[in-house]
């Protein structure tokens, strides 16, 4: 993935002493002229051009305009329907930015490859896509075979997308397995290897290193990956492919009934609203996969919320626990602590329940460490949730 943000402010500052504002009808090498070299050389490095670095900016433009038309078709073989959409959108609206509606990372992307160029014309931003560019996305919006290419590098992204929102981190030869097994086709693994890092710089969607795969949110892929090792004898939980997909939604979160519950509570019983109840509730969703106990979970709730004395707080934590034994993991591969209650998994806490009190209003209390803790497994609340 390229890590420079789009060429935009270098665009800015010549502009203020250029004669001609870009526009579609300037071919490539008039649009790349007008760049200074240090943005040719990331235009470069993005279509994996070596050897040119000791070139002049008037050679390199040379090299670019050249080399960027005849290397555009088979890049777009590991291109996807939405990264099409997004460029037709740009012919459609004549490149104004706030009818195309470009995602941060997708422009990025188009920027640093030298598809689109930022630009501003009579104050309102707009994307030029060079006419000579643009044949080639109209050729390959239309053609059978790129279209079905794009279809299927679509439902690849999607799969992986969901797989790794529910497992976490998976290695090269695990996402190849699953992904024959969900498209029910035999999956080249040279072309998933080329489309997966080019759809990944476009969309942003999840983290490629030498761990293997891993969600956006994943902190520490070693022991995510450590923790599948440590139950061979657990499969991955069996999700469908309609499910993996609708993990692509934005912001997503499985809403089940522990989840509903606990929003429910907490507008219940606190002055929140549910947006702001399910916002939190998700962060505690977070916190659950990144492997944090009980009490580390309560001390987080602690700083958005205050327990009217140890019956309230208990009632809470019962909430939490419910959360936590009813929550898919990464590190249970998908599933929840209930669901493996009959293989000796010690992930499954262990509570006894109180009725709820209403907390309208509510001041904080502070367990004491040697306190019986909240939970209600008897034991002290230095050796229990507070440890």
């Amino acid at each position: 993935m390229i890590e420079d943000t789009p060429i935009r402010k270098p665009i800015e500052k010549m502009r203020q002493h250029a004669d001609e504002i870009l526009s579609p009808s300037m071919s490539l090498a008039e649009i790349l002229n007008k760049y200074p070299k240090k943005d040719l050389d990331k235009i470069r490095n993005s279509w994996n051009l070596t050897g040119l670095s000791q070139l002049k900016k008037g050679e390199l433009v040379e090299v670019l305009a050249e080399k960027i038309p005849e290397m555009f078709w088979q890049k777009a073989y590991s291109w996807d329907e939405d990264l099409m959409k997004r460029l037709k959108k740009v012919i459609t609206f004549k490149g104004k930015k706030d009818l195309v509606g470009m995602p941060f990372f997708a422009e990025r992307y188009l920027c640093t490859h030298g598809i689109i160029f930022p630009e501003v014309v009579n104050g309102e931003e707009v994307l030029i896509l060079p006419e000579q560019l643009e044949q080639f996305v109209e050729a390959l919006l239309v053609d059978p075979e790129i279209r079905e290419i794009h279809k299927r590098n679509k439902e690849w992204r999607q799969l992986t997308y969901g797989l790794l929102h529910f497992y976490g981190t998976l290695d090269a030869a695990q996402l190849y397995k699953m992904l024959e097994n969900y498209t029910n086709t035999k999956v080249d693994a040279y072309e998933l290897v080329s489309v997966l890092p080019e759809m990944n710089a476009f969309h942003d969607d999840f983290i490629m290193d030498e761990h293997g795969l891993s969600d956006m949110l994943v902190q520490d892929p070693e022991w995510v990956k450590a923790e599948h090792n440590r139950r061979p004898d657990v499969d991955f939980y069996p999700f469908s492919k309609a499910k993996l997909i609708e993990a692509n939604k934005p912001f997503y979160t499985e809403t089940n009934q522990s989840y509903r519950k606990f929003v429910s509570f907490i507008t219940k019983h606190y002055d929140i609203d549910k947006l702001d109840a399910a916002e939190i509730v998700d962060e505690c969703v977070v916190q659950i996969n990144y492997g944090k106990s009980l009490g580390e979970v309560m001390e987080f709730l602690s700083e958005a919320f205050e327990f009217e004395g140890r019956d309230s707080l208990q009632s809470f934590t019962a909430q939490v626990v419910q959360l936590m034994n009813n929550t898919r993991q990464w590190i249970l591969k998908g599933h929840t602590p209930m669901e493996l209650r009959g293989k000796d998994d010690p992930t499954i806490i262990p509570f006894s329940q109180k009725k709820a009190k209403n907390n309208k209003t509510v001041t904080k209390t502070k367990v004491g460490r040697n306190d019986p803790c909240p939970c209600g497994s008897g034991k002290k609340y230095k050796k229990c949730c507070g440890r």
